[in-house]
């Protein structure tokens, strides 16, 4: 992915900052994970948590933030805010919709998922940073601007792959690092798992962090 510089101090400050104060909205989702056997979430703009646990349900919380100055636009921009699911199929997506298309100075959000730790997970998220902790199927995730953390079991991967266009890629294995090759971009690529999942993580700018423990 090429980013211009104008492009991306767009992107950026469409993401805006989130405060530390409460939330002016937040939205709560809870559906079953039915027949599915994998999840895709789509965050075009925002922070996204994921969490793997015990559970059949998937649980989403949408936590959306208007600075104090940003006055009421800001919070009518917010109302539009929504987090809609769809089963597609063996897919289950959950996706953040109604995020104004022209950037809104002081409207920020956060995603924050449950999701069983067993299902096939996707993320496709266009700015904002990603963490993710708990999974043992296969973790895939595509972001455009923002950093990518993840912590796995490391008895549960067979292979790791990195790719970011601007930033760093780093693999941390039971203490060790091994960094990503490149001038610019960096790229890893590791197989010496004995596990079955493939960690798969590729950011236009942004560094990268998977962790096997």
């Amino acid at each position: 992915m090429k980013l211009t510089l104008s492009l991306l101090s767009l992107l950026l400050v469409s993401a805006g900052s989130v405060s530390a104060a409460e939330p002016n909205r937040t939205l709560d989702t809870d559906v079953s994970l039915g027949s599915a056997t994998s999840i895709e979430v789509k965050v075009p703009v925002g922070d996204l948590t994921v969490t793997g646990t015990g559970g059949e349900r998937i649980k989403a919380r949408l936590e959306i933030f208007c600075d104090a100055d940003a006055g009421a636009s800001c919070l009518e921009a917010a109302k539009k805010l929504a987090v809609n699911t769809r089963n597609r199929g063996s897919e289950l997506l959950v996706q953040v919709e109604g995020y104004p298309r022209i950037s809104h100075r002081g409207l920020s959000a956060n995603l924050k998922v449950e999701v069983p730790r067993g299902v096939r997970f996707e993320a496709d998220g266009g700015v904002g940073d990603v963490r993710i902790s708990g999974m043992n199927g296969d973790v895939e995730v595509g972001q455009g601007v923002g950093d990518v953390f993840i912590q796995v079991d490391k008895g549960k991967v067979h292979r790791v792959e990195l790719d970011t266009g601007v930033g760093e890629a780093v693999l941390v294995i039971d203490g060790g690092r091994i960094e990503g090759s490149g001038l610019v971009s960096k790229g890893l690529e590791w197989t010496g798992g004995k596990g079955a999942a493939l960690i798969e993580v590729d950011t236009g700018v942004g560094d990268i962090t998977v962790e096997l423990d």
